[in-house]
């Protein structure tokens, strides 16, 4: 191949590789995540949810998360509760399979991280949510998970 035509190829090859990173999105359309957390006496529960197709979708996501927080729990608080398009690591870190350094449960639709300045708290509620829903439909469980690396 002359210098010319190689050149030419790289150039291509570059193009290609740049439109197709910068199209991903649009080709998959952008994603909007619920970002929920709650707080309870001396409890935080974060809730992270797969990403949905629209705000509107995702907007409902929300509503129906916190009006089922509050017919199980009345005194809980809203202390975050928004749609977003870029959450952040820590966001996509509690959804992978990666060692999260607090409880959580696993469900159908994301993560929940348990926190709390009390020890043993954060997993004591995990473990208890766990627990709860033990009978529910495969879908409706939760998995707690310690500290550490993630077992599924």
């Amino acid at each position: 191949m002359k210098p010319a035509t190689s050149s030419l190829v790289l150039l291509i090859v570059g193009i290609a590789a740049a439109f197709t990173a910068d199209a991903a999105p649009i080709l998959r359309g952008t994603l909007h995540y619920p970002v929920l957390s709650v707080t309870a006496q001396s409890m935080r529960m974060d809730f992270f949810s797969h990403g949905l197709r629209n705000s509107r979708e995702c907007s409902a996501s929300l509503e129906r998360q916190v009006a089922a927080l509050h017919k199980s729990c009345p005194s809980c608080a809203v202390a975050d509760k928004r749609c977003t398009t870029a959450p952040g690591n820590k966001f996509f870190k509690a959804l992978s399979e990666q060692p999260l350094a607090a409880p959580s449960s696993r469900y159908a639709e994301g993560v929940i991280v348990y926190s709390s300045a009390t020890d043993g708290l954060a997993l004591a509620v995990c473990r208890g949510s766990e627990q709860q829903t033990a009978q529910a439909a495969p879908g409706k469980r939760l998995r707690c998970f310690a500290p550490g690396p993630y077992a599924p």
